[in-house]
């Protein structure tokens, strides 16, 4: 329960972190040659990609 539950913070902080540098970015963070665009594309990916039925159940909990 633990790790699962720690993985659950660890793809939160992914999603948070990469909001941060897009928001940071502002407009230009969008660009398909950005830096920051890209990483957060690839947060989403392993958000999606990481979802077995526990794993979306503490994930919801982590953005509630």
């Amino acid at each position: 329960d633990e790790r699962l539950e720690l993985r659950a913070q660890a793809l939160r902080l992914g999603v948070e972190c990469t909001t941060a540098l897009v928001t940071a970015g502002a407009g230009g963070a969008m660009l398909a040659t950005s830096p920051a665009q890209r990483k957060a594309r690839e947060a989403l990916f392993l958000l999606v990609q990481a979802q077995t039925p526990p794993i979306r159940a503490a994930t919801l909990r982590t953005f509630t």
